[in-house]
C-alpha cells in the first residue's frame, strides 16, 4: 500500500480543556454577580475551546478521508491497470495457444495421413511379394513338370537307342 510523504498528525494544541484554565471562581470570592459573570465567561470559553477542538477533529477528519479517498482512487486505478495488463497477457496466451494447438493439430494429421501410406505401401508391397512368389512357384512347378517330361522323354530315348543297339548288334552278328 503505498505511502503518503506526509503523514497527518494532530497538533499539540488540540487537547485542550479545562484544567488547562485557571479556575475564575477561585480568583474572586467577593460577589456572587461578578462570579456569575465568571462562570459565564469560563463557560463561553469552555464552549469556545470545545468548538475550536470540534473544528480542529472535523477538520482533521475531513483532511484524513480526502487522503484516504485518493489513496484508495490511485490502488483502485492500479488495480485496474494491473487487471487490464493480466488480460491483455492472458487474451495473447490464448493466441498463442490456439495457435500452438492448430499446428499439433496439423502435425497428428500429417502423420495419420503418413502412417496410412506406410501402411498401404506395407500391403501393396506383400501382396506384391505374394504374387512374385506365386508367379516363382508356377515357374518352378513348370520347369521341374518339364524336366520331369523331358527326363522322361530323355529315358525313351535311351531306352530306344539300346533297342536300336541291339538290333544293330543282331544284325552285325549275322
Amino acid at each position: 500500500m503505498p505511502t503518503s510523504a506526509h503523514t497527518i498528525k494532530p497538533k499539540a494544541d488540540d487537547n485542550h480543556d479545562m484544567s488547562d484554565l485557571p479556575s475564575l471562581s477561585q480568583q474572586s470570592n467577593e460577589s456572587d454577580e461578578p462570579q456569575q459573570g465568571l462562570k459565564e465567561l469560563e463557560k463561553f470559553f469552555a464552549a469556545e475551546i470545545e468548538k475550536k477542538k470540534v473544528q480542529r477533529e472535523k477538520k482533521f477528519l475531513e483532511v484524513a478521508e480526502a487522503h484516504l479517498t485518493r489513496n484508495l482512487e490511485n490502488l483502485a486505478r492500479d488495480v485496474r491497470n494491473a487487471m487490464k495488463a493480466v488480460d491483455a497477457i492472458y487474451a495473447t496466451f490464448l493466441l498463442e495457444y490456439a495457435a500452438c494447438e492448430d499446428r499439433i493439430q496439423n502435425k497428428y494429421l500429417q502423420l495419420q495421413e503418413l502412417q496410412a501410406n506406410l501402411v498401404k505401401m506395407a500391403r501393396d508391397g506383400q501382396r506384391e511379394d505374394e504374387e512374385a512368389n506365386k508367379a516363382s512357384q508356377a515357374m518352378q512347378i513348370s520347369g521341374l513338370s518339364k524336366t520331369r517330361t523331358a527326363c522322361l522323354a530323355f529315358e525313351k530315348v535311351l531306352e530306344q537307342l539300346h533297342l536300336s543297339d541291339g538290333e544293330d548288334l543282331a544284325m552285325n552278328e549275322e
